[in-house]
């Protein structure tokens, strides 16, 4: 769940519409409310997730590793290794068999069976017979975007039929329009797939709002166009005076749900109703709980740089005075003989790299982080990544620092808990390119989308330069 911080206490200006999603426009008024479905709210305790009503009264019991709110009368959720989708009863109507699932939405939900989406109906069937490349779900208008094996994208219908075929680089939804991007072209479309506004006409197209967009020429020149492709001209300002209490530290961006808004006090999850009243608030003791994941994780192995820098949370090297340490060479050993912690809130393990080659060597880094990532043993017998160092387009991200010389770091990694048992093991490289150094395989566990899935990322603009590899 991503929130917008603050470092003052919050006031909500509930006519305030806050952009910008990664096209550069779209905006959204927090106060806009979805009240479709069971009135039931996703709460987290202990790191597991269940489900209170209006009055924050708990109706489903905290014991899903992944939740969301019910849409069309279902949500999805995740138990142990696989997504199932429960009622407002909290029993499956749509047993747990996906290794990732998303909500319904116009009567259809994306899951996943290995990497592959597939589209279901209400009842839990496959809509239709072949698999799909990141399928998106389908909006209120029926079309729904999907990608190909090129990373390009394309749009279908209910019925499965391409209305938009799988040639353009981008395309961004925007109430019943859709921005398409190629190259440098850039078009405006419908649900029917018909440009309203060809491609190459305009250089750019932003999304002011629902119904219109700012457009831009070659030549620099800005106007506002409809959502028929008509220009308008004028200055308008949005007003309204509700306002919410200062009681939120931060709060999700996609605003009310139901008539209810999550944020954070104290940095613990809360719930809040349009009054300001608190509904809901995480009273749980902090416990440290293993990691337990549907996705690939980031990087975490940060380390001291040598730029004179001590403002960055990474181990500085020292002296190597451990018995029965790797001789004349690089390694990276795991040791599960005690647990520690990882994040402050999950249960971790410490993690040694030792440098006995007897000269220095020098490690790239991304982020003042090292290129370690953890792998595991899938069905096949093979080492898979299950973490993912996704790539920037920033020049400042990147540096080095060197491992003295008879010295070591002390690092940390996570424990990870799935329903997959099997081994892992880190695999660390001086530079993006180079060979791994693996550590000692470790007995663990991990849930089978830890193999494939990587959330979706996108750069939205050079501020925000990162990309999946």
């Amino acid at each position: 769940m991503k929130f917008i911080s603050h470092t003052l206490l919050l006031i909500i200006i509930a006519g305030l519409l806050f952009a910008c999603n990664s096209n550069g426009g779209s905006q959204f008024n927090i106060w806009k409310e979805d009240n479709t479905g069971p009135q039931l709210f996703v709460i987290w305790e202990n790191n597991k997730a269940g489900f209170i009503d209006k009055d924050g009264k708990i109706v489903i019991a905290s014991r899903f590793y992944a939740a969301n709110d019910f849409s069309e009368g279902l949500a999805n959720v995740r138990e142990h290794g696989y997504y199932g989708y429960i009622n407002s009863d909290g029993k499956y109507e749509i047993p747990p068999v996906f290794e990732f699932a998303e909500p319904f939405h116009n009567g259809m939900a994306v899951v996943y069976k290995g990497d592959k989406g597939y589209y279901i109906q209400r009842d839990g069937k496959v809509a239709f017979k072949r698999p799909f490349t990141d399928p998106q779900p389908f909006d209120q208008y029926g079309c729904a975007i999907i990608g190909s094996a090129k990373r390009l994208q394309g749009m279908i219908d209910l019925s499965g039929r391409l209305v938009l075929d799988t040639l353009y680089e981008r395309i961004y939804p925007n109430n019943n329009r859709f921005i398409v991007e190629t190259g440098r072209l850039t078009g405006l479309a419908d649900p029917t797939g018909r440009f309203i506004v060809p491609l190459g006409r305009y250089a750019a197209i932003s999304a002011l709002d629902d119904n219109y967009y700012e457009v831009m020429t070659e030549d620099g020149k800005s106007s506002v166009i409809d959502a028929n492709g008509k220009q308008h001209f004028g200055v308008g300002r949005y007003q309204d005076e509700k306002t919410l209490p200062p009681v939120l530290e931060s709060y999700d961006p996609n605003g009310f749900t139901g008539g209810i808004l999550r944020g954070t006090i104290k940095g613990k999850l809360a719930l809040v109703d349009t009054t300001g009243r608190i509904i809901w608030r995480d009273s749980s003791l902090p416990r440290c709980t293993p990691v337990n994941i549907d996705y690939q994780g980031g990087s975490y192995m940060y380390v001291q740089p040598k730029d004179g820098r001590r403002d960055i949370p990474g181990d500085t090297s020292r002296p190597i005075v451990q018995p029965n340490v790797p001789r004349q060479q690089l390694s990276i050993v795991i040791d599960v003989s005690k647990k520690d912690t990882f994040l402050q809130v999950y249960q971790g393990y410490n993690v040694y790299v030792f440098n006995t080659t007897g000269e220095p060597v020098k490690f790239s880094l991304q982020d003042y982080c090292l290129y370690c990532t953890m792998q595991a043993l899938n069905s096949a017998n093979e080492w898979k990544d299950i973490e993912n160092i996704p790539s920037s387009s920033c020049g400042n991200s990147y540096g080095s620092t060197f491992l003295p010389p008879n010295e070591y770091w002390l690092l940390k990694c996570p424990v990870y808990e799935g329903s997959i048992k099997t081994k892992l093991r880190l695999a660390l490289k001086v530079n993006y390119a180079a060979p791994p150094v693996y550590s000692n395989a470790i007995e663990g566990s991990v849930n089978p989308a830890q193999f494939w899935r990587k959330k979706f990322y996108f750069s939205g603009n050079i501020m925000d330069p990162y990309e999946e590899r």
